[in-house]
């Protein structure tokens, strides 16, 4: 008897592990962008809801250090066991910008702290203004994408007009 559970509990393991796998979950990816390292990170939901967020930390020895959080909802649907369609809601996109001032800054605002007040906003501006402005005019992750492979660990997907990128399963 306990040899016939065992063997059933066994067969029923071997049976989820050789089933399809499936996108739904937490992926996470690093890609280099012009030598800047870039996280991105793709929430796919059992009800097609698709959660894009890609985060980018900078260092500029005059500056300080940045650090670039985008975060846009979307919508994905199958077409197919190797390819689906991703929309993104980039009106709906929600853009952070932190910023911790370099040495130097921080020592020449001292004098004329409204200053640091107005070169920060005027940062966080031009930053955001930039961030979405490019996404705008050059999407990513956003349209056809080919599912190269997907097993209980990985994702590899290519998106239309771009490199293959290789996932991990977060969660």
């Amino acid at each position: 008897m306990k040899r016939t559970v065992l063997t059933s509990v066994l067969l029923f393991a071997a049976i989820i592990t050789l089933s399809a796998q499936s996108v739904v979950g937490h992926w996470q990816s690093k890609f280099d962008n012009d030598g800047q390292e870039v996280n991105v990170v793709m929430v796919f939901t059992n009800d097609g809801k698709f959660t894009l967020k890609m985060s980018q930390d900078m260092n500029s020895p005059e500056i300080g250090d940045m650090n670039l959080l985008l975060t846009i909802p979307g919508t994905y649907k199958m077409k197919d066991a190797k390819n689906m369609t991703v929309s993104l809601e980039s009106d709906k996109a929600d853009i952070k910008f932190d910023m911790k001032l370099s040495k130097a800054l921080e020592d020449a605002f001292k004098q004329q702290p409204e200053k640091k007040d107005e070169f920060m906003k005027q940062m966080r501006d031009t930053v955001v203004g930039t961030a979405k402005k490019e996404f705008k005019e050059n999407p990513i992750f956003d349209g056809n994408m080919a599912i190269k492979s997907v097993t209980a660990t990985t994702l590899v997907v290519e998106p239309e007009d771009d490199d293959e990128l290789t996932m991990t399963r977060v969660k």
